[in-house]
Order: C-alpha cells, then structure tokens, then sequence
C-alpha cells in the first residue's frame, strides 16, 4: 500500500502527508547462560587435534576412540578422557585431544600397479597422528557405477567397515587435497599426488591379507609407508591442549584429564592462563594417587604459586570399574568435580547431599580414613576434598584455591555473563531516559525472576543515578547492579539441652 509509509525517523513523518508507521522495538530480557559446558583436554585413542562438541558417548567413541588402540583391554590404556567420562554424567563435553608434537599419522602410497611398480596416485593416511592408524585396513575395488576410471575405497578399523564408492581421480579431475567424509570422526585421508585410478588390491599380495585388505602403516616391499607414531608426550603438549579449552567460547569449566609426573609443570601454566581467563574454571590436581595430606598441601602450595578464585585444587582419587578389562583404575577427584558442576545449578554446593548420585560410580577412594584434622588442614590449604561419607562419597569442602567458595565465583560469572550478552546490544545506542529505564528494567526482572525462583539472589539493587555529568558527557553510562547471594548452612548447630531436670516454658512451645 503506497499510501502507508514505515519509518522511524521523526524527519520523514511531516516532510509529506500520509500515514506513518514508526515500529518500536519491543522490550528484550535477560536470558541466562549455559553454565554447565565442560571441557576436557587429554591423551585419546585417535581424533582431531581441534576442539570439539561432544553431546554423547557414542559420539565420543566415534571421534575418539575408547580405552586403547585395540579396543579391547589386550593394550595399554590411552584414553585418558574416556577414563574421564567413565561412570559419571556429563551434559555437553568439549573434548580437546592433547598428543605429542612428535606424533605421525599412519599412511601409505596407492599405486597404478602391484608390487610398488606403479605410480603413486595418492597417499592414504589416518585421519589423525597416533599409532592407531597402523591398524586401518584398506582396499581399492571396483567402482560401484562400473566406471573403469572410477574406484572404491572399503576401510576397516577395530571391527567396523566402511565404503567409499566412485571415487574419482582421473586426469582434469581437481581433487588434489581431497578428504574422504567431512565429520570429525572420519578415519582416513586421501590426497591426491598424480591423475589416475590406483590398482585394485588382490588377496595375499603386496602385503595384502586374504580378504585383500593392505593395512595402512605397515612396511611394504615397494611401497612409501610412513608408521604412525605417538610420540613422547609432554608437559608443553598438555599446556597447548588446555590452552584451546582456556579460548573456546561457551566453556565453563576446564580440565586437563591426564595424572602423573608432568602435572607439576602443568599446573604452573595453569596459573599463567587462570589469570587472564574470565568467564571459568579451571580444575587440577596433584596427578598422585593416596598422597598424605601433608604433602598434598605442600603440593598446592609449591605448584598454585598465585592463588586463584579461578582454580580449583582436588584431592583423594576413587576407584571405579574399567567395564573393558574388569579391573579397577584410579579415577581422580577432579574427574568427579566436573561431573558434578556439569549437572548442577552454580549456587548448588558440591558437597550437598543432591550431589552424591555423581558419584555413584565411584566404587571406593585411595584415602577413605581422613580425619577431622585432615579436612581443616586441607581447608586452610585451599583444597576441595574428596571424602567417604554415610550412604556415598561427598566433596566436604567446595572451594578455590584462594580459600573462596565455588559457588560464588559460577555465580558471579552466571549473572555477569547473562546480563553482558544482552546489555552489549545497547552498547552505542542513544542514551535516553527510556533506553535507560529499559536496561535498569532488564536487569530487575531477571534478578526478581531468580530471586522468586529461589536461585541464586536473596537481594538485589540496581541504580541508574550514579553517572556523573562528566561521565555522560564523555559516553560513558554505569548502571549498579548489586546482589546479596542466598547463603549455604556450611555449619549447622543443634543445640540441645536433654534430661530429667530440664524445665519446659509452655509458653513458649512451638
């Protein structure tokens, strides 16, 4: 309708005569963010060097692998994050795989002809650096729309089989740098090298197995074979892994997964990165099983050299069932902390009762006697304690290493954060009284709806007043928001006063 004309510029609504429609925008609200997501570095099986969105465990196993390269407890246990998820619940994990910058992906060179005669058209490689890749098998067949300059690709690992159909490679075809599947669990590579179609494998030649399945990595007669290698792991390969977790946006809480010699040097880094972070929480340990007290406490104090509402010290490692071998393996306790701030509101304490069912897998702990004596010295020490406790296991206490409360700092980072993704969106607006109004509004509804809920808020301000003109003057508008955090019962007294001669004031009766 030419006749109706949308504007919401007050120039335009008198510059002809008409009819005008200026469209207000509408009040927004405050939503609050996900404070639940972990992230978990660590030694796995296969998988990108990259972080990724991990929403299951059967996504997990596809990504990454399970307890070892065999899959079946016959090798050493690698998968220092699968041992990590093991018999706790998680919600939404981003998993970031930490190996040596030494390792090599597993490949080999697909020729025109047998007996490593032919011309190479293109390397096939694992998907990932780490020995794992030596045990793919693969063979080229003919392609399924019987087009001879087409082929394909079947691929086997650890039971499960795969078929690349009609790939094609032939010349003119601009497939130099070509991956075959674009997810994050894929197995394989194939880079082109020369224009052609590689031989079809035969069974017992060159090396192949009597199904026709050559086996990527393993030398053959002829053929360019690279083995694939993990490589020595250090503490610098961790520090780079918990480095991408430290700048992945959305992660709320951190962790490397790994336990062991090099947790000391890792844990100085940790307190480089813990100093610039601000929206999150990094969780270690001493990377030792069953260690005294004592020696815990001199362990944080040598390593945490600057104490940190961001980091999160825990002590005393459980137990639990490897389902693969039968056997038990030492879980350690920040492991079990993560479980539990991934499944909790931030204002619920991690020693609360509701807090013992993520830990019900744990079968026993390496410390199962600490006294009352321990617990206050690994209080003072800033250390979050993992203790035996009537029908389970409990933290007893749940604090930073700075002797603060965990659930002050998921709190304070919970409504921050929230009210910041929304109050962004006015950031160069004009400075009127009713956007003005609008934000202080925002503000009061999403902590009255908090408070009302029972979470997080006892009490709460928030002023607009306390811009100077100056400050006005220059762009600058402070809004104070305060908030008075609803208390936890840490210590609870009954007073009791029993016996014959006690005297009752009726009066007074409840």
């Amino acid at each position: 309708m030419p006749e109706i004309f949308f504007t919401t510029n007050p120039a335009e609504w008198t510059a002809l005569e008409g009819l005008y429609i200026s469209e207000r925008k509408s009040p927004g609200f405050i939503a609050g963010v996900s404070a639940n997501v972990v992230g978990i570095a660590g030694k796995c099986v296969r998988g990108p060097t990259t972080p990724q969105e991990i929403t299951s465990t059967a996504r997990f196993v596809e990504v990454y692998g399970e307890r070892d390269v065999n899959g079946d407890g016959t090798a050493a246990l690698v998968g220092e994050v699968w041992r990590a998820l093991l018999n706790k619940p998680f919600g939404k994990v981003i998993a970031q795989r930490a190996y040596a910058a030494a390792a090599v992906a597993a490949s080999i060179g697909l020729e025109t002809a047998a007996g490593g005669a032919g011309t190479i058209i293109g390397t096939l490689a694992a998907s990932s650096p780490g020995t794992w890749g030596n045990s793919i098998k693969a063979k080229v067949e003919t392609a399924s729309d019987a087009d001879a300059t087409h082929w394909n690709l079947r691929v086997k690992w650890l039971g499960s089989t795969y078929l690349y159909e009609n790939l094609n490679t032939s010349t003119g075809v601009d497939n130099t740098a070509t991956v075959i599947g674009d997810d994050a669990g894929n197995l394989i590579t194939f880079t082109k090298s020369n224009s052609g179609r590689p031989v079809n494998n035969a069974a017992s030649t060159d090396g192949a197995d009597t199904d026709g399945y050559i086996t990527v990595g393993v030398t053959q007669s002829g053929f360019t074979v690279v083995a694939g290698t993990d490589g020595s792991i250090a503490a610098s390969d961790y520090n780079t892994a918990i480095d991408a977790l430290a700048a992945y946006s959305g992660v709320s809480v951190a962790l490397v997964a790994e336990d062991g010699a090099t947790a000391a040097t890792y844990n100085g880094h940790l307190v480089t990165i813990a100093a610039l972070a601000i929206d999150r929480l990094f969780l270690t340990w001493s990377g030792a099983n069953g260690q005294a007290v004592a020696t815990e406490a001199s362990a944080k104090a040598a390593q945490i050299t600057t104490e940190s509402d961001r980091i999160v010290w825990c002590y005393n490692a459980a137990k639990i069932l490897d389902p693969v071998t039968g056997l038990k393996i030492a879980s350690p306790p920040h492991h079990w902390l993560a479980s539990i701030l991934s499944q909790n509101d931030v204002d619920v304490h991690p020693g609360a009762d509701e807090c013992k069912k993520q830990l019900a897998g744990a079968l026993e702990l390496y410390n199962q006697t600490l006294t009352r004596a321990d617990l206050i010295t690994l209080l003072d020490a800033g250390i979050s304690a993992l203790e035996k406790v009537d029908g389970g296991f409990a933290f007893h206490s749940a604090v930073c290493t700075d002797g603060s409360e965990i659930t002050t700092r998921r709190s304070r980072d919970f409504l921050q954060l929230s009210a910041a993704r929304r109050l962004r969106t006015y950031v160069k607006s004009k400075a009127t009284r009713t956007r003005r109004l609008q934000m202080v509004g925002e503000l009061k509804a999403f902590s009255q709806q908090l408070q009302d809920d029972e979470r997080i808020i006892e009490a709460f301000e928030v002023r607009d007043d306390v811009t100077s003109t100056i400050q006005a003057g220059m762009g600058l508008r402070r809004v104070l928001w305060r908030v008075r955090f609803i208390g936890h019962m840490r210590f609870l007294v009954l007073e009791t006063d029993m016996g014959t001669g006690v005297v009752i004031d009726q009066g007074f009766a409840a």
